[in-house]
């Protein structure tokens, strides 16, 4: 048996007609205040896109700053410099673990990690 199956009466399924919200209650008197409720919590898209680029923006720009003081202010990073940057960050590694770590990120085999590479290996780390 169902939840509710030995109640009397029957329940009308809920579909809100169109321009309706299926989160009021038609009839309540608190119908004009859900209404309210539910035009309040409508987020404005522009401005939500806007924030949402803005915080990737300056998220960019930090790891845009981390990538040249790894780098040295070149335009990519050779596994000497990694161990370096790691090892500035107080971070405890081997030269053999950070010439892995370029390796593996190295997606054109040239023994360097290009800003994209660099952002693909702290996306996998973050």
């Amino acid at each position: 048996p169902s939840l509710g199956a030995d109640l009397p009466g029957e329940v009308p399924p809920c579909t809100p007609k169109d321009g309706e919200s299926e989160l009021l209650v038609k009839g309540d008197e608190g119908e004009v205040v859900q209404a309210e409720i539910i035009s309040n919590l409508q987020v404005d898209e522009s401005k939500l896109l806007s924030g949402f680029k803005r915080q990737l923006e300056e998220e960019n720009m930090k790891m845009r700053k981390v990538f040249k003081e790894i780098a040295q202010g070149g335009k990519t990073i050779t596994a000497e410099q990694f161990l370096k940057g790691l090892k500035s960050l107080g971070c405890e590694v081997d030269k053999d673990s950070a010439e892995s770590i370029v390796d593996r990120y190295d997606v054109e085999g040239t023994g360097m990690l290009k800003y994209f590479e660099f952002l693909r290996m702290m996306n996998d780390v973050c």
